[in-house]
């Protein structure tokens, strides 16, 4: 059994929070709109800057005329991290570039040698800003060239909400649903479509447990929610005031897991799923306590997360389906309302489409739902009258945890982190236009359909990081108070490549387990980096930049820091691998499909076999080995147009970096809860054996090897918590054309 040597790393930390993240500053000749992170100038189109550079920015226009220190930025606009100094010089770089400005000859921002820099150009700050056409081609650059939308946090502060939830809750409860003066955040609509307007969020629960699936009520005075007890893995549902007062915890029997609470078209009702006794039901009865019946079954091959239909004759859910024992898929199903079988629901469906979280618009006239590799996906709406209408309605393929109606439905209220951590926002399901309302870090949103109110879950990580093997050394990464996460060893052994946000943005890291050092290798203008791979022979690490577009592949050299594409701008790079021979391949969609890709050195892709989940690179005599979208087990590619060689059993699918691979030995992840283990397939004779566990933590993500496979990493969920928070919501009045 091999050792363990776990390497703490810190709690997420919200940067920027004491920022406004709303109103127009017009500086000298250009007007930024503080909200949209964008400069608008005459005659020419809106650019975008990064959240830091704006901050930056108001901190120079509040103290205009007046040096402010390198320090008191650092303190100030990085607060709680610890980045470097450079981070102030990069955020006055981009500055003085969109406005044309030079050190040289300043006339906007003016470098005090030794002390810091004044703003020397007018600025003064505007009420409201202005409503801005955005022309189709500038609306969603390229990765590589322009930054990507990132909301500014919104989170407030644990105490002293009172005065704030009164207000919002009167404003929209009280007042029969008439709005008044709160602090909001406007994103500037296209003249076609409306915006959105979302009130400051206030927290509903502070419970130290782990609060998941916020679901509020119709007229947005209650919210419902499950807790999980981590030691039993046990849930149970609660039900609590927006207000935030005491919670009213759902009476079950001993032994029982009560999960994924919804409110029933039945007014007062609720419906929940309850596990017991290895049976699970989808049960509804009284909000306030009252005998419960029976909807249904649940299970794996049945309907789980129900939404009802709109003549609530039917269950609607998610099923995961096992035709002959082999093809896996999960699509949509539909079970009659008091029982009966599941059946496949009646809308467009191919085996390996991962279809998710069902939700019927208010008016009953469209239905919408989650489809994407997991973890990413995408929203697709179609008529429910004529499901041929099926159509994508977002495509940033990001990690879109939950979604809402908005209660007029004309539009879905979603979370995506294809801006940095997740943020809601708003997308019109006639337009496309999608506008970010502000509120970050944000997942799971509810939405009540008879009043301007929401919720959504508050997320608060940790990670760990934990090296299984024998001669792995115990060294902590440098200090830090943000986030660290997909982590993945050198070849050799002695690095460690991850992703982390302590400059105050997303970057590429690297942690020296030597000598004990971290330092960032990219210095990213737009997108956010994912799920580092390395090169066989340590000289640059391989990563998907992720961003308001497809996802796209990118190498940086360590010993130059040069960023470098490697695929086209037209494939949705999902994972990379590297090979020992210097040939890359990406798991990527390409026109719907997703496959196994050959990346070229000329820039362009080649489809080797179609259908493709996750893939390694091995050396010459293990070759290219992947599993499947539709079925189990682990495959060995041949080459075109050969049929596949299957080597071994597996899961299908699970999450990101599901499985590692050295040499004729791959790693697997097992998820069974308490254990958190790693066990090794041995591809030549299938034999499994266990490798390492971890005695800590809530579960392992991901694991990584080096070459030879006797050292792995792996990281870890230390902590997953956070809060249910409300909100107020409501559409802003669109500009006529």
């Amino acid at each position: 059994m091999m050792t363990v040597n776990v390497l703490s790393l810190p709690p997420l930390h919200d940067a920027g929070s004491a920022f406004p993240s709303t109103g127009m500053l017009q500086v000298g000749a250009h007007r930024v709109d503080l909200g949209a992170l964008r400069v608008i100038s005459d005659d020419e189109p809106p650019v975008r800057l990064t959240l830091k550079s704006v901050q930056v920015l108001i901190q120079l226009a509040r103290h205009q005329g007046v040096t402010v220190s390198r320090d008191q930025l650092l303190d100030t606009v990085w607060r709680g991290t610890l980045p470097t100094p450079e981070v102030v010089t990069q955020a006055i770089k981009e500055l003085r570039r969109v406005f044309g400005d030079s050190r040289d000859t300043a006339e906007y921002i003016e470098t005090i040698p030794k002390l810091g820099y004044r703003l020397i150009a007018e600025a003064r700050f505007e009420d409201e800003p202005p409503r801005v056409d955005v022309a189709p081609e500038t609306a969603a650059p390229a990765a590589t060239e322009a930054a990507v939308d990132r909301p500014p946090p919104r989170r407030e502060p644990r105490f002293g909400l009172a005065l704030r939830r009164a207000a919002a809750l009167a404003a929209v409860i009280g007042l029969g649903g008439a709005v008044v003066a709160f602090s909001t955040h406007a994103w500037s609509p296209r003249k076609t479509g409306p915006a959105w307007v979302a009130g400051a969020p206030w927290l509903v629960t502070t419970d130290p447990a782990l609060e998941l699936g916020p679901a509020i009520s119709p007229d947005g005075t209650q919210v419902l929610y499950h807790v999980v007890d981590g030691a039993a893995q046990a849930g149970r549902v609660r039900l609590q005031n927006v207000t935030g007062s005491r919670a009213l915890t759902v009476p079950q029997p001993a032994g029982s897991s009560d999960q994924y609470p919804s409110w029933s078209p039945a007014a007062g009702e609720i419906v929940f799923t309850r596990t017991q006794a290895q049976s699970c039901r989808i049960l509804a009865m009284p909000a306030l306590g009252g005998p419960a019946r029976a909807l249904g079954p649940c299970g794996a091959d049945a309907v789980v997360r129900v939404d009802f239909s709109p003549d609530r004759h039917w269950l609607v859910g998610m099923a995961a389906t096992f035709p002959g024992g082999a093809s896996i898929g999960t699509g949509l199903a539909r079970q009659p309302v008091g029982g009966g079988a599941a059946e496949p629901f009646p809308y467009p469906h191919t085996p390996g489409d991962i279809d998710l979280s069902p939700r019927f618009s208010p008016d009953g006239r469209l239905l919408a739902f989650r489809r994407g590799l997991l973890p990413y996906s995408d929203l697709y709406v179609m008529d429910v009258d004529a499901p041929d209408t099926l159509r994508r309605l977002t495509r940033f393929g990001s990690r879109v945890v939950g979604f809402d109606w908005t209660r007029d439905s004309r539009a879905l209220v979603f979370s995506s982190d294809h801006g940095g951590e997740p943020a809601l926002y708003a997308v019109d399901v006639g337009s496309g236009q999608i506008d970010a309302l502000g509120i970050a870090p944000a997942v799971e949103p509810t939405l009540a359909r008879e009043a301007d109110v929401g919720a959504y879950r508050v997320p608060e990580h940790r990670f760990q990081f934990a090296l299984l093997g024998a001669d792995a050394p115990a060294r902590l990464p440098a200090p830090s108070t943000t986030s660290d996460r997909e982590a993945a060893l050198s070849p050799d052994g002695r690095q460690i490549a991850f992703v982390s946000r302590r400059t105050g943005r997303d970057e590429l890291w690297i942690h020296d387990l030597e000598h004990g050092d971290a330092y960032a290798v990219t210095s990213l203008e737009a997108g956010v980096p994912r799920l580092p791979e390395w090169r066989a022979d340590g000289s640059g690490v391989l990563f998907v930049l992720r961003g308001d577009g497809p996802g796209r592949a990118f190498e940086v050299a360590l010993d130059t820091r040069r960023l470098t594409p490697r695929s086209p701008a037209a494939l949705d790079v999902h994972y990379l691998s590297a090979a020992p021979d210097g040939r890359l391949y990406a798991v990527a969609l390409a026109d719907g499909e997703h496959g196994l890709y050959a990346l070229e050195p000329d820039g362009k892709a080649d489809l080797l076999e179609p259908g493709v989940a996750f893939a390694r690179a091995g050396d010459a005599a293990t070759g290219l080995v992947f599993n499947y979208l539709d079925r189990v087990g682990l495959y060995r590619w041949r080459g075109k147009d050969l049929q596949a060689e299957r080597i071994g059993d597996a899961p299908y699918f699970r999450y990101e970096m599901p499985w590692a691979l050295a040499g004729a030995t791959a790693f697997q992840v097992v998820a069974e809860f308490p254990t958190r283990r790693v066990e090794a397939i041995d591809l030549v004779s299938g034999a499994r054996r266990l490798v390492g566990q971890v005695d800590q933590g809530l579960g392992i993500t991901a694991v990584s090897s080096d070459a030879s496979g006797r050292q792995l990493l792996v990281w870890l969920l230390d902590r997953d918590g956070g809060d249910i928070a409300a909100f107020t919501f409501r559409p802003a009045v669109a500009t006529e054309g």
